[in-house]
């Protein structure tokens, strides 16, 4: 079902692109980092925390018209879990689609992907995701750049032996500066993210509050075909 979401998804927003005229297509390509924590609170289990640990991955984004754009994050990192001398690896991924409602504000929908992997259990999630951005200029070539998006995954957690399904519905918001530098048709951009989610279990009542937040660094490379 999830993946029939998916090709709608895809097919409607290919539906709406076409009938506009085509002209050049603006490609950014680059690569993003995030300093990283977590903190995990489970039912009945003491809080704890997790990190720092450095997620790392590609970025590349289309700007097909003065509308609409495409873009898609991939990040990867590993964290060293205190608590029991585990290593956690983390993927956190998104491809989302905007439409511009005019110079400063954009309407985002994608799709969501979340995977944990540790040392014996595999968690992985994914679903749609809904929520605006704004770019504000500040001076010459500096934006101020913010977005919020909410997000509603189904999960599966596999031990090698059981399997347990569950929801994740959240929140995630970033705030940050950047600076075009045009000799190198280079954006610089600086900032923090927070991602607050809770996972829920579909056969018994136990659930997992988590936080992610943290410093971001991303520079893209842009260019016209």
């Amino acid at each position: 079902m999830k993946k029939s979401l998916l090709l709608t998804f895809i097919i409607t927003f290919i539906g709406i692109i076409l009938p506009y005229k085509a002209y050049s297509v603006e490609i950014s390509v680059g690569a993003s980092t995030c300093e990283s924590w977590i903190e995990r609170n489970p039912k009945d289990d003491p809080n704890f925390t997790i990190g720092p640990a450095f997620l790392y991955g590609p970025v590349l984004s289309l700007k097909i018209n003065e509308r609409f754009d495409v873009t898609a994050v991939y990040l990867y990192g590993k964290f060293n879990d205190t608590t029991n001398g585990d290593k956690v690896k983390i993927r956190d991924s998104e491809l989302s689609f905007g439409a511009g409602l005019n110079d400063y504000l954009k309407v985002i929908a994608g799709v969501k992907y979340m995977g944990f992997l540790n040392s014996d259990t595999k968690y992985i999630a994914y679903g749609p995701e809904l929520g605006l951005s704004a770019t504000l200029p500040i001076v010459y070539k500096i934006n101020l750049l913010a977005s919020v998006t909410g997000f509603y995954l189904g999960g599966k957690e596999d031990d090698g032996s059981t399997k347990k399904g569950y929801n994740e519905y959240g929140v995630n918001g970033t705030l940050s500066l950047s600076y075009y530098i045009v000799p190198a048709s280079t954006t610089i951009s600086i900032g923090r993210r927070f991602q607050y989610f809770k996972s829920d279990y579909y056969k018994d009542d136990s659930w997992m509050k988590n936080m992610f937040y943290g410093s971001t660094l991303t520079a893209t490379y842009s260019f016209d075909i």
